[in-house]
This record gives C-alpha cells, structure tokens and sequence, in this order.
C-alpha cells in the first residue's frame, strides 16, 4: 500500500514538472517611454500684456491617423510602416501632445487659462491639431514630422491655420533617440506656436 502511494505521488511530481516545462516563457514587459513636460515658456513675448487675460483656450485631441492614435512607436523603411517590437508610449502620441501643449499654454500670462478639451469647460477660443506625420524614417536617419493646427473662436469660425513640416536628424535609429528628437522639435513648435496665437489674439 505504501508503495503504492509512492508511485502515485511520484507521478504526480513528475506529470507536475513536466507541464510547468511546457509552460510558455514570462515575456518581459515592453519599455515604455514618454515626453517630458515643456519648459516654462518666455516671461515676455510681445511688449503689450493684458492687465486681466480673457482668452479661455481649450485644446482638442489631435486628429491623426490610426498608428499615432495607439501605443505603438512606429519607423518608416522604404515607405513601409512598422511598429518597433517591446518599445512602446506609456500614452498615445496623440494624448501626449495635447497634454504637453495645453499645460504649456496654461503657462502663458496672456491666457486666463488653457484646458484640455472637456465637457463642461467653456472656452473662447479652441485649438485644433493634425498629426498628419510623426514617424521615425530609418532610410533618411530622421523624424518625418507633419502637423497643422486651426485656431477656432467659439463660433467655430477660423482665426488662424499654419503648417508644419520638418525632417530633424536623429543620433540613432532606436526609441531612445526618435523620443530625444521629438522633445526638442517640440519645445520648438510650441514656443512658435503660442507666439503665432499671442499676435492674433491679442496684438492689436
């Protein structure tokens, strides 16, 4: 009977072992990475500031094509799109970039305040952006980059349109340097931009 017993805790073990070896291998999460918050921008950037800001700004989540609307980071080789394999955004691009730019807005002594766009804000003004590229291209070593933004008042009507296209080498085809690349073009964009929008909206 004991012998048995031991036979029939043996195989256990065994039959154990065996499937925890068939067992597929943990995969290693992917990296994640993520823009840094923009800089505090410029103290002053025209000669005339309003004593009281009116401009209530809200920043719409850019429009853009599926790849930039996921967590994939995605390459460009021979106009051919990939997604690089256990590299990804901790957010979408798209969700960063609207995040980034309204919390630089946000920063501005001529905007009372600077949102993004939600249920129950009421803004003056809305900023609308087009990720219309925003791709690592391996053939070239560079950032294909192509943005649009479209400055609304609250009845919709077209202040403002302005395109960007820009081609910025990077230090190596890797994650780590298409996010370098993106920071400093974007710290860039945004200091145009808010020059852009302070002349319409509040130079007379």
């Amino acid at each position: 009977m004991r012998y048995l017993l031991f036979l029939i805790l043996l195989s256990s073990f065994l039959l154990g072992g065996c499937a925890g070896s068939l067992l597929p291998e943990p995969k290693p999460a992917p990296q994640q990475w993520l823009l840094k918050r923009l800089p505090n921008p410029p103290t002053v950037l025209t000669t005339k500031q309003p004593r009281q800001p009116k401009v209530f700004l809200a920043i719409e989540r850019p429009t853009a094509p599926t790849p930039l609307r996921g967590r994939e980071i995605w390459y460009r080789s021979q106009h051919q799109l990939s997604p690089f394999g256990e590299q990804v955004w901790a957010e979408s691009l798209d969700q960063q970039i609207q995040q980034r730019i309204s919390d630089y807005f946000g920063q501005q002594s001529w905007l009372a305040t600077s949102l993004p766009d939600q249920p129950g804000y009421r803004a003056n003004y809305r900023l609308r952006i087009t990720l219309q590229e925003w791709y690592l291209n391996t053939d070239n070593q560079q950032l294909d980059i192509a943005v649009q933004i479209n400055l609304l008042d609250a009845n919709g009507r077209s202040l403002l349109q302005q395109q960007w296209t820009a081609q910025p080498k990077v230090s190596a085809l890797t994650p780590a340097a298409m996010l370098d690349t993106s920071q400093q073009w974007l710290e860039k964009w945004a200091t145009e931009m808010a020059f852009l929008l302070q002349q319409r909206l509040i130079t007379p």
